[in-house]
């Protein structure tokens, strides 16, 4: 994997994250709190999904009354940056769109649960995760000042909207013009290499599950997961110097977006 050099956490930033997590926490009730923090080490912190639930863990913004709402909002303001804030709360306001399109009601914008991983505190590591369709951030606080985040998933759907109250709205807009950037921007040799199918495979092969190659059809099992020693996609070091920019941009980006980050480094060595 490329190596990144981590930025940590600026102090200021840390202690507002931290206060906003436990003024979070204090403005629930026991039974509301039961459900909003649980410990870190414990397997709630790994059940994470992009799919749209209504058993994940933690406190559902359905859930909360008006206060508690705008707490848990402050909450995500604060972990965000201005850019992240924005593709964050647009993805929520697909969910109105989506809704109207499935026809169920598991997709709405307050079917977003909020949950703490131990106790707020500048001494000790914590964690808290916002998690519905199309957006699961994790991120874990610790005393040395770094913030991970990870999990960390965005998605859209649709990827544009045309007409209606949120037209022309594109929450990943940015990664979207990088990706088909990075596509124009290899030779006939690299996108032979780099695209592995001539359509869609239906549906992301990553996630808190298992990888559900065996659903594949052959040839497209054989272009991931090739021979031992055979490459299924174009590698950093084919790349052409023309290629290489727009490519590592398009990585870097998503690494980017949370709130005290001074940008991303440069690629270091692959292992």
């Amino acid at each position: 994997m490329t190596d990144f050099t981590p930025t940590p956490l600026p102090a200021a930033v840390r202690h507002e994250l931290c206060a906003a997590a436990a003024a979070f926490l204090d403005g629930l009730d026991d039974d509301r709190r039961r459900r909003a923090q649980y410990p870190l080490d414990g397997p709630a912190r790994r059940d994470w999904h992009y799919f749209p639930r209504l058993d994940q863990p933690g406190l559902r913004l359905a859930e909360m009354d008006g206060p508690q709402r705008e707490v848990a909002r402050r909450l995500l303001r604060t972990a965000l940056s201005e850019r992240g804030l924005a593709k964050a709360e647009a993805i929520m306001r697909l969910e109105t769109l989506v809704r109207r399109m499935e026809e169920e009601s598991v997709y709405h914008p307050d079917n977003y649960s909020f949950a703490v991983f131990g106790q707020p505190s500048d001494d000790t590591p914590w964690g808290w995760r916002i998690d519905g369709h199309h957006l699961s951030l994790t991120m874990v606080a610790t005393p040395d000042g770094d913030l991970t985040v990870t999990p960390h998933f965005m998605g859209a759907n649709p990827a544009e909207v045309h007409g209606g109250d949120l037209d022309g709205t594109r929450p990943l807009a940015e990664e979207m013009d990088r990706a088909f950037g990075l596509l124009d921007g290899l030779d006939q040799g690299e996108r032979a290499q780099a695209i592995i199918a001539d359509r869609s495979m239906g549906d992301i092969l990553t996630g808190p599950a298992a990888s559900p190659l065996w659903r594949l059809p052959k040839g497209w099992r054989r272009r991931i997961c090739p021979r031992p020693g055979a490459r299924a996609s174009c590698g950093w070091s084919q790349l052409t110097p023309t290629a290489c920019a727009p490519t590592w941009r398009s990585v870097s980006w998503r690494g980017c977006g949370r709130r005290g980050s001074s940008g991303c480094t440069s690629p270091g060595p692959v292992r």
